[in-house]
C-alpha cells in the first residue's frame, strides 16, 4: 500500500507545506498570526535528516506573512519532510517552517510510526523509489513533488516484530547522539552516528522483504 491510502488508515492529514512570506508590500499584507510568533522557527538552511536541534530556535521574526497555513500542521509530534533533499525529520515539539518544508502530523501514540516514516524516507530505498518514479528527478536540483512521496510504498510493520522494535531503539540511540553532537565534538560519536544509520538502512530492507540482490541494487 502507498502512504497516501496509509494516511487515511491511519488518520494521518497528507503532507502539508510550511508558510509563505510576503515579499514587496509587506503592509498590505495579513499580520503573522500570534501561534507562529510563540513557537520555534527552523529555517530551511538548518535541516538535518533524523534530528532538528531546536534549542537555539527563535519565533519567526516577519511582521506580515502572505501563507501561514493552518495551526494544527506544526503542532508535534511531527515527521518533516524537506522538499529538495529527500531528507525527513521527526521533532515532538511545534515547530514552524516555511513552504520548502512539509510535515505529516501524527499523535503521540503513533510517535514509533512517525519515527519509521522518517526512517524509510531517509532510506536509499526512497531514494531509489524517487530515482524511478519522480518527474523532477535530476531536473531544478533533484526536488520530487510532495504529492509524490504520497505514492511510495509505506509498510506499517507490526509492533511485536522485533526488527521494527530494534530500529526504534537504534533510532532512539542516534537522535541522542546526533543531540549530543550539536554541542559537542566526539570522533567515536561520528563513527557511531553512521553505523547507526547503516544499521538503520538494512533493518529497513529487512522489514520490505528485499533479497539482498535488491538490497545491493539500491545501494
Amino acid at each position: 500500500p502507498s502512504l497516501r491510502t496509509q494516511l487515511n488508515h491511519l488518520g494521518w492529514d497528507k503532507p502539508r507545506e510550511g508558510f509563505q512570506v510576503a515579499e514587496g508590500h509587506e503592509t498590505q499584507r495579513p499580520p503573522t498570526p500570534q501561534f507562529l510568533k510563540e513557537i520555534p522557527f527552523l529555517p530551511t538552511s538548518r535541516f538535518n535528516s533524523f534530528f532538528i536541534d531546536i534549542r537555539d530556535l527563535k519565533p519567526v521574526e516577519q511582521e506580515h506573512i502572505l501563507f501561514p497555513r493552518k495551526e494544527e500542521i506544526y503542532k508535534g509530534p511531527l515527521v518533516l519532510i524537506h522538499q529538495s533533499k529527500c531528507q525527513a525529520a521527526y521533532v515532538e515539539t511545534d515547530i514552524s517552517f516555511m513552504a520548502s518544508i512539509s510535515s505529516i502530523r501524527g499523535t503521540s501514540e503513533q510517535k514509533n510510526l512517525l519515527k519509521w516514516l522518517v526512517c524509510i524516507i531517509n532510506s536509499p530505498l526512497t531514494r531509489y523509489y524517487q530515482f524511478l518514479t519522480s518527474t523532477r528527478w535530476g531536473v531544478e536540483r533533484s526536488n520530487p513533488l510532495q504529492k509524490e512521496y504520497e505514492g511510495m510504498p509505506f509498510v506499517i510493520p507490526d509492533e511485536a516484530d522485533p526488527v521494527y522494535q530494534n530500529l526504534i531503539f537504534h533510532f532512539d540511540q542516534l537522535v541522542t547522539l546526533l543531540a549530543d553532537k550539536s554541542t559537542t565534538v566526539n570522533w567515536e560519536n561520528d563513527k557511531r552516528i553512521e553505523e547507526l544509520k547503516l544499521e538503520i538502512n538494512r533493518m529497513v530492507f529487512q522489514i520490505y522483504d528485499l533479497h539482498p540482490v535488491e538490497q545491493q541494487l539500491i545501494e
